[in-house]
């Protein structure tokens, strides 16, 4: 397996792609290093913070690249809002799995990038690692495929549902059918207080 990554080089084994990412990072570093030298950036007076356009904030940001955005303010979304639910990776649910104390994950395991593209969240991973009996990676897939192919199968009404007044018209028409029939009838009061006509 290090020879399908890695090369040898002398008593070394090097990763081409690994050390782009690190000179990356060092020349990043040193970025950052002399930024700060110089007290990081600038402050700003008040009439130039009314005036930031979209070209000014791009500067500001490259002066210091390292800095990422205050998130504490921005709302979640809302469950029910599916259009900005952010996928989930299979990285992001075994980190959260080995967390839980799951320890033999495997984000290459073909079902669970499976559920993944079929629209399994991390929150559905999250409550069946919680439920699960057995701490173990596949159990936790299973239960997660059991669940979804389990609401799949499930008949659910379809069309409009009846209303109230629907109901009432159903029962009254009922009724109107009792009495044309010349046969004495009964109003019966359940507990529930709902009347009912009977026939006798």
């Amino acid at each position: 397996m290090l020879k399908e990554f890695f090369q040898k080089d002398g008593d070394q084994f090097v990763n081409d792609r690994a050390e782009e990412e690190i000179q990356k990072a060092d020349h990043q570093r040193t970025v950052n290093r002399e930024i700060g030298k110089r007290g990081g950036r600038p402050k700003k007076t008040e009439q130039e913070t009314e005036s930031v356009t979209e070209s000014d904030s791009d500067s500001l940001a490259n002066r210091n690249p390292s800095q990422t955005p205050d998130t504490r303010h921005q709302t979640k979304p809302s469950v029910l809002d599916t259009q900005s639910v952010i996928s989930t990776t299979p990285g992001e649910v075994c980190a959260c799995l080995k967390a839980l104390g799951y320890l033999d994950v495997n984000p290459a395991n073909p079902k669970l990038i499976a559920l993944i593209d079929a629209g399994a969240s991390l929150a559905e991973f999250q409550n069946a690692a919680k439920l699960a009996n057995v701490r173990k990676f596949a159990y936790v897939i299973g239960m997660v495929k059991g669940q979804r192919e389990e609401a799949a199968g499930m008949k659910l009404h379809t069309g409009a549902m009846p209303t109230r007044i629907n109901r009432d018209e159903g029962r009254a028409l009922a009724a109107e059918s009792l009495l044309q029939q010349d046969q004495p009838v009964e109003i019966e009061i359940t507990p529930e207080g709902a009347q009912h006509a009977i026939a006798k």
